[in-house]
Order: C-alpha cells, then sequence, then structure tokens
C-alpha cells in the first residue's frame, strides 16, 4: 500500500523495493529483540516463582512443625483430667482450715516446698530458671 503511494509520487521502483526491504528488515529487528526481552521476562519469572513456591514449602512445613508443637493429644488431656481429679479428691477429703490451726508449722513447710515444686515444673517447661537462686 506505501508502496503504491511512493510509485505515484514519483519515487523510483528501487527506492521503494530499497525502503521496503529496509522496513522489513528493521521489523524483524525489532521483533527479535522484542522476543529476547519476552524470553529473558519470562525466565527471570520462572526463577521467582521457583523462589516463590520453596518458600511457601517452608512456610507450610514450619507451620505444620509448629502446629504439631502445639497439639495436645486426647491422650494428654484425659491424662491432665484424670491427674487432676486425683487432686481434686484428696483436697476434698481434709479440712484444710482446721489442719492449719492445728499444725501451721508443718502446713506452712509443705505449702512451702509444694509451691517451691510448681514453680521448678514451670520453669523446666518455659526453659526459665529463677528460682535456682533461693536465699
Amino acid at each position: 500500500m506505501i508502496e503504491l503511494l511512493l510509485l505515484k509520487l514519483g519515487v523510483p521502483q528501487t527506492l521503494v523495493k530499497l525502503v521496503t526491504t529496509l522496513a522489513i528488515i528493521a521489523a524483524g529487528i525489532a521483533v527479535y529483540y522484542y522476543v529476547t526481552n519476552l524470553q529473558e521476562r519470562l525466565e527471570t519469572t520462572r526463577v521467582d516463582l521457583v523462589e516463590v513456591s520453596k518458600n511457601l514449602e517452608d512456610y507450610q512445613t514450619n507451620t505444620r512443625k509448629v502446629f504439631e508443637e502445639m497439639t495436645i493429644t486426647a491422650e494428654e488431656i484425659n491424662r491432665i483430667r484424670a491427674e487432676m481429679d486425683d487432686k481434686n479428691e484428696v483436697f476434698s477429703k481434709h479440712d484444710f482450715g482446721k489442719l492449719f490451726k492445728a499444725k501451721s508449722g508443718l502446713m506452712l513447710n509443705r505449702i512451702n516446698a509444694g509451691t517451691i515444686r510448681v514453680f521448678r515444673e514451670f520453669e523446666s517447661e518455659s526453659g526459665k530458671d529463677s528460682l535456682s537462686k533461693t536465699p
């Protein structure tokens, strides 16, 4: 179409063919660089997707580990409930007010020893050691 216009304007046919050939070559070069750039962007995107996929897998693995660490099994819950029931049964059989009045020194020693034992259990579970320096 442009060739016909150039010929009607009086441009020599060899010059028209030269311009057309150069235009086709320029278009080919432009397409080549466009495709090359597109391939580079595609490779960059693929690398990014591989990295995101790996990060997602790591996140899922870590989430699974945390969830497993936090989960208490039904057996553990039943064991804790049975232990709690045993303790409640022991405490329900005693009148601690009366016992404390009768043997206050013995009760204070037992209460203090029990408190220290409970705190040491908390420390061992939490990894802290605040009672190691007892007076």
